[in-house]
């Protein structure tokens, strides 16, 4: 979940339905927002039904940009942005695939940073830094 400043509106995308007990829970792919009043889900096509990607507002280019998460082929590497009318895949090539990554915009910088994440268990945790200049990912650290 994101808010948009520039729109006045809260967006959440993806996440896991509800499943009876003992049966695996089904991956959404939809969008939603709320502006203050009301929740509305917004009919577009866009990135693969997943749980927990990364999603940060760039309050400079007025688009959330989602990152990374996890859909039925296994963990992501993909980098997508919301205008609030249409996903548009910016980028398949980056960090890692992985899921749960801690993601921020850093409007001093101008930069979306990654950090961490999983790309499996046990031993799958992650602890490198990645940047996101609006075109393209560079690593920061390992």
């Amino acid at each position: 979940m994101v808010f948009d400043s520039k729109r006045g509106r809260t967006v959440v995308f993806g996440g896991m339905g509800s499943a009876p007990r003992g049966t695996r829970p089904p991956l959404l792919g939809d969008t939603w927002e709320f502006d203050g009043t009301a929740w509305r889900k917004v009919e577009v096509v866009g990135p693969s039904a997943r749980s927990a990607a990364g999603i940060a507002y760039d309050s400079k280019r007025g688009l959330a940009i989602l990152f990374g998460g996890m859909d039925a082929d296994g963990f992501k590497g993909d980098t997508w942005s919301w205008n609030g009318r249409e996903w548009k895949l910016l980028s398949a090539e980056g960090p890692e695939a992985r899921a749960m990554g801690y993601i921020t915009y850093d409007q001093s910088r101008d930069r979306i940073v990654l950090f961490g994440g999983r790309k499996g268990y046990p031993n799958g945790d992650l602890a490198d830094t990645w940047e996101w200049d609006g075109v393209k990912w560079q690593r920061v650290s390992d």
